[in-house]
């Protein structure tokens, strides 16, 4: 599992992030969102024509949040070291 890409969102409610990932060498997942609700951070695939394009198995879903939240925080450092 690899993050490509993390978008950290200001203003978008509960939406974090959105982020972009490889889950296998031959799956990739784009534009997944890393959400903040009351029982913690959880990951909801993008949508299409008013419904989910994917679901996620829990152990994938929990996987795809921990790899998330924890490219958002390097993310967040790197961007402070930047502003140093």
């Amino acid at each position: 599992m690899k993050i490509l890409e993390i978008r950290p969102e200001q203003g978008a409610g509960s939406i974090v992030a959105r982020f972009d990932a490889e889950v296998t060498p031959h799956i990739r997942l784009y534009n997944l969102k890393l959400i903040e609700g009351p029982r913690g951070r959880r990951v909801h695939a993008p949508q299409a024509f008013g419904t989910n394009v994917a679901t996620f198995h829990p152990s994938l879903a929990e996987e795809l949040t921990r790899a998330a939240s924890a490219a958002l925080v390097s993310e967040n450092a790197g961007a402070r070291n930047a502003s140093d």
